[in-house]
């Protein structure tokens, strides 16, 4: 069978291109044909190991040049963009002769539907349905948030499947009839356990709002000068970046905040440390979270859509605070900290996760979505 992936880019460490590359190697290897098509790669190479067999196609539409320009300007620009991108994409699907078409919920999702093409198409969602609302913007612009949300539904609707990675992000679309709900994997989990003698805790996630790493420096100022020999190491980068190492520097103004740029191979960093600490304010699911678990980490994490409480069951294998009580989130930390054995005893049990979302059983629910 010939699947075809939209996606804007492979170049991007982040968790929807991992998962992604992740799903389409997969196919790659069970003997299906696979093609990759991109808008906004700008010609780079994927960041995570494609299969060798995976084709890709870089239509160079390149939607984020437009980022930052005069508001009319840049709508102009992206109804150009877009219809250019619509008369490439049509012209691959032609060339290929796909069966399935995956679509990231990306610039293709709001025509995509309408080309006429004998193959089954799919969309997926790799956030959370209320994410637009998360950075909390007021009057004209709220409206417009909501109305995108709206939007979002309506074009969800058209598409023979639509999967989302969460029940609780199920249940905030309208009842749509074409709903699934699929989470994503874990592979790859190594067999050794982290030594939980570290004191070492770690975060992974682009550097940006809704990841919440403001929110991560501001707890870790009310506590590390109690534990001088312990680090948060920060792997990532984005727009952020500088701003959270001002504020690091402001609230700490020490050595014991690290930022490193992201990892291809996140198990090493995780199974030198002993708490894995997710602050975010939004997430889809959470590939890092899924594998931090798996590999044995007791995690501590804001209780937001969507993700974290399918994974965490609370005070048995991490924490899971209230979203933005940052004094609660410093208590579990310092409750972990202080107990190697807890520690041990929490990590033990997150390993136990990897049953419920291994690839197998994971990828098999997408097997069921191919046409017949």
């Amino acid at each position: 069978m010939k699947i075809l992936y939209c996606i804007p880019r492979l170049c991007n460490p982040g968790g929807m291109e991992r998962i992604v590359t992740m799903k389409a190697n997969w196919f790659a290897r069970h003997g299906h044909d696979v093609v990759m098509v991109l808008s906004d790669n700008k010609g780079m190479s994927p960041f995570f190991p494609l299969h060798r067999s995976i084709r890709i196609y870089d239509l160079d539409i390149n939607y984020l040049d437009d980022m930052g320009i005069n508001p009319l300007k840049w709508h102009i620009n992206q109804w150009k963009r877009r219809k250019i991108h619509k008369i490439e994409l049509k012209e691959v699907i032609r060339r290929e002769d796909p069966d399935v078409i995956f679509s990231v919920f990306a610039e293709e999702s709001v025509f995509l539907y309408g080309i006429k093409h004998r193959c089954r198409k799919i969309l997926e969602f790799h956030f959370t349905r209320r994410h637009r609302l998360q950075w909390g913007r007021k009057g004209i612009r709220r409206l417009v948030d909501r109305w995108r949300m709206h939007k979002e539904g309506r074009i969800a609707s058209r598409y023979d499947a639509f999967v989302v990675l969460t029940e609780r992000d199920r249940r905030a679309w309208p009842k749509l009839d074409n709903i699934h709900v699929i989470p994503n994997f874990v592979t790859g989990i190594p067999e050794v356990v982290p030594d939980y003698s570290r004191k070492r805790i770690v975060a992974f996630g682009r550097l940006s709002h809704e990841k919440g790493y403001d929110r991560l420096i501001k707890v870790w100022s009310m506590i590390y000068s109690d534990y001088p020999e312990w680090s948060l190491d920060i792997f990532g980068n984005g727009e952020a970046k500088d701003s959270l190492i001002s504020t690091a520097d402001s609230l700490v103004g020490n050595d014991s905040i690290v930022f490193h740029d992201p990892v291809e191979n996140v198990y090493k960093e995780m199974l030198g440390s002993s708490i894995y600490v997710m602050p975010s304010r939004y997430e889809g699911f959470s590939l890092v979270l899924l594998e931090a678990m798996s590999v044995g980490l007791p995690c501590v994490s804001f209780d937001i859509d969507c993700g974290p409480s399918e994974m965490i069951e609370n005070n048995k294998n991490g924490f899971l605070v209230p979203d933005g009580d940052m004094e609660k989130f410093a208590g579990c930390l310092r409750m972990l900290m202080n107990n190697e054995e807890l520690r041990e005893r929490m990590g033990r049990e997150a390993r136990g996760i990897s049953d419920r979302f291994s690839e197998a059983a994971v990828m098999n629910q997408w097997e069921e979505l191919l046409p017949r």
